[in-house]
């Protein structure tokens, strides 16, 4: 209950931020901004999402130490540090103008998050979410506070210093709340580290797997952006931006799911194969009864949002907006699947199947992006998805002899068209009546088909309580 309020309030919050983000940066520099943020980020997220759940599977199975945990966060505050002195470097030999100075910013913001994810892998593993939200949602409003700032008081003629203060925005609220995180779990959480070799050299073995298996998904999801601003330049990377800004908003719904379910997963990967499957089909309804209605209302009311959020400038955007959000219920679905298969330590079955998304999602890209620019992206993003998730579902039956589709689930689509339809018929009365209207209808035919059992209210309820 707590995740899907902090879920609804950091998404209302990242769609003010985008808003005042793509009007204070302008399309080409958001390009820009959009790209750095690709290249420098997506490697050290690789390297903190694999120690971290790393450290969450051995913290659930009740494997880990207090010396255990020490060294997860050494190793990562000397890896995280490294990596962002050396981009740091690099940015100084190769950009110009503030650009280098936002890529150091960026640095500093990546090894707080760094310091700060392993600090939280202790409330995850205990199943305690409400700092981990509270840290989410925070961040994100301090930084659309600061962005708020920037355009009353501070509005240089450089785009690239424009890019490196918005960059600075989020490397205050990164570090912000790193500090409030060790104020409020003083005397719980220590920053005392350790150096053991040995340990040392046992998580980067361990990691390397889930490391691979987060940079190929990574590499197969931000793709698009460098092939686009390679391929066709920065105006085309802000247009497609804000398409997968609205994406990434609600993309972490199906990842605070996983992470709330990942211990449960850890510690029942040995379950009996029917109790396994029973999990993994209600997660596939939870998933595919929440991402269907963004998907189809999000595609019906894609203008309206582009022009609230980015504004007229942005309204190219629509077509690859829709195309994505088409992504999204495949998205949720492989995401629960991966994480299935690395509760079962079975991470190595999807290695095959993200190299190969990666050549289908590259060749697509090379194809399309020359003749339909922006759009391309988008339509190779959906070809690979839909693809991925339905070798996945191949992979958990045979991996862990587990079917996670039943019939049932046909269910929510046929809710789902109804609420499309409503929408499209109430469109003429205007944007918020024909989405109440149409959300309205999606509700009810969830509950006349029974796709939400009272049980299930129950048993919400008594949660929220």
């Amino acid at each position: 209950m707590f995740q899907s309020i902090g879920h609804v309030a950091s998404l209302g919050v990242a769609v003010a931020s985008a808003a005042l983000v793509t009007r204070y940066l302008g399309v080409r520099a958001y390009g820009t901004f959009s790209l750095i943020a690709v290249v420098v980020v997506v490697p050290v997220t690789v390297l903190n999402g694999s120690l971290d759940t790393l450290a969450v599977r051995h913290l659930s199975a009740g494997e880990a130490s207090p010396a255990f945990f020490r060294n997860v966060l050494a190793l990562k505050i000397a890896l995280a540090t490294s990596f962002a002195v050396a981009v740091t470097a690099i940015a100084a030999v190769t950009l110009a103008g503030a650009t280098r100075l936002a890529v150091a910013l960026l640095g500093i913001s990546v090894v707080a998050s760094g310091i700060q994810g392993t600090l939280l892998t202790v409330e995850q593993a205990r199943m305690h979410f409400r700092l981990p939200v509270l840290v989410d949602v925070g961040g994100r409003a301090l930084t659309l506070v600061a962005v708020g700032v920037l355009m009353l008081a501070l509005r240089p003629a450089d785009a690239s210093m424009r890019v490196a203060l918005v960059v600075a925005a989020g490397a205050v609220a990164a570090l912000f709340w790193l500090a409030a995180t060790l104020a409020l779990r003083r005397g719980r959480v220590s920053l005392r580290l350790s150096h053991d070799g040995d340990v040392w050299r046992a998580l980067l073995r361990s990691s390397v797997p889930l490391a691979l298996l987060a940079g190929l998904g990574l590499v197969n999801y931000r793709l698009d952006i460098v092939l686009l601003g390679g391929l066709a330049g920065a105006r085309d990377v802000g247009i497609y931006a804000v398409a997968t800004r609205f994406v990434d908003s609600v993309l972490p719904l199906a990842a605070f799911f996983v992470a709330a379910a990942f211990p449960i997963l850890s510690a029942g990967a040995s379950l009996p194969r029917a109790d396994r499957q029973r999990r993994a089909r209600r997660a596939s309804e939870f998933l595919l009864l929440a991402s269907l209605p963004i998907a189809v209302g999000g595609c019906v009311f894609a203008p309206a949002l582009v022009h609230l959020v980015a504004g007229p400038a942005y309204a190219d955007a629509v077509l690859p907006l829709r195309l994505l959000l088409a992504s999204v219920p495949f998205s949720y679905l492989s995401t629960f699947l991966v994480f299935m298969l690395v509760a079962a330590d079975e991470q190595r079955r999807v290695v095959p199947l993200l190299l190969a998304s990666i050549g289908l999602n590259l060749v697509l890209n090379v194809a399309l992006i020359p003749g339909y620019g922006y759009d391309g992206p988008a339509v190779a993003t959906l070809a690979s998805e839909v693809a991925g998730a339905a070798a996945l579902i191949v992979i958990v039956r045979r991996t862990l002899g587990v079917q996670p589709l039943a019939i049932a689930l046909l269910k929510s689509p046929a809710a789902a068209a109804a609420m499309l339809a409503t929408a499209i018929v109430a469109q003429p009365l205007g944007v918020v009546p024909a989405a109440v209207a149409s959300l309205a209808v999606y509700a009810a035919f969830v509950l006349s088909l029974r796709v939400v059992r009272p049980v299930d209210l129950e048993l919400f309820v008594e949660r929220a309580a």
